[in-house]
C-alpha cells in the first residue's frame, strides 16, 4: 500500500488578497485579505480570517484526512483477508462421472429447487460484520450488533439480540446510519434493552 499519510509541514499557507468595496470585511481601500492552506500538490482545502485561524483549520483537516485514510486502509486489509480466507475455504469442485440426458422439464426443476436454496443459504448467512470496527465499539454495546459495516455513505448497523434503538418519542428502531464515525458512536449510546 502507497504511504497516503498528509503531513502538516507539508502544507502552504497564502494570503489573498481581493478588492470588494461591497463586503463587510473590506478595510478602508476595498481590500478584502484571508488566508489559504494548500496541500503539496496545490489544492486549496482550507480557509481562515487570519493566519492563525488557517493554521488551525489545516491542523484539523490533515488530522481528519489522515484518520479517513486509516480507516480506509484498515477496512481493506481486513477485506483482503477475508476474501483470502473465502477462497481456502471453498471445497473443491466434484466432477461427475457420468453424464445423462435431461428433460427440459427435469432441467427447469433442477433449477427451481438450486435458486430456492440459495436463497435459503443466503437467508441464513451471518450478517456482515467489520470486526476493525467492531474494536472500538464499547464492549458493553457490542452484544447488541447483528451487522456493522461502512461504505460510501458511512457507518452502517443493525441492532437485535434483544436491544432496541430509542428514537425518542416512544418511536424505536434496529438501525443506525451516520455520515461520520463520531456521530455514529453518539447514536450508539441510545442503543437499550427491549422491554
Amino acid at each position: 500500500m502507497a504511504n497516503t499519510t498528509l503531513r502538516f509541514k507539508d502544507m502552504t499557507f497564502e494570503k489573498v488578497e481581493n478588492y470588494d468595496p461591497e463586503n463587510t470585511a473590506a478595510d478602508k481601500n476595498g481590500m478584502v485579505s484571508y488566508w489559504v492552506a494548500k496541500t503539496p500538490d496545490g489544492e486549496q482545502v482550507v480557509t481562515g480570517e487570519n493566519k492563525k485561524k488557517c493554521i488551525s483549520a489545516a491542523r484539523t483537516y490533515v488530522h481528519e484526512v489522515n484518520e479517513a485514510a486509516e480507516a480506509v486502509e484498515a477496512s481493506e486489509v481486513v477485506e483482503e483477508q477475508a476474501a483470502e480466507q473465502q477462497v481456502t475455504e471453498q471445497p473443491e469442485a466434484i466432477e461427475e462421472e457420468t453424464q445423462e440426458v435431461v428433460s427440459e422439464e427435469e432441467k427447469a426443476e433442477i433449477t427451481e429447487v438450486g435458486t430456492s436454496e440459495a436463497t435459503a443459504k443466503e437467508s441464513t448467512e451471518e450478517p456482515e460484520i467489520n470486526m476493525w470496527l467492531m474494536g472500538y465499539i464499547p464492549k458493553k454495546k457490542q452484544p447488541a450488533i447483528l451487522m456493522l459495516r461502512k461504505d460510501d455513505e458511512g457507518y452502517w448497523c443493525r441492532i437485535g439480540n434483544g436491544y432496541i434503538v430509542d428514537a425518542g418519542k416512544g418511536e424505536y428502531d434496529d438501525v443506525i446510519h451516520e455520515a461520520k464515525w463520531k456521530e455514529f458512536l453518539k447514536s450508539l449510546r441510545s442503543v437499550i434493552k427491549a422491554a
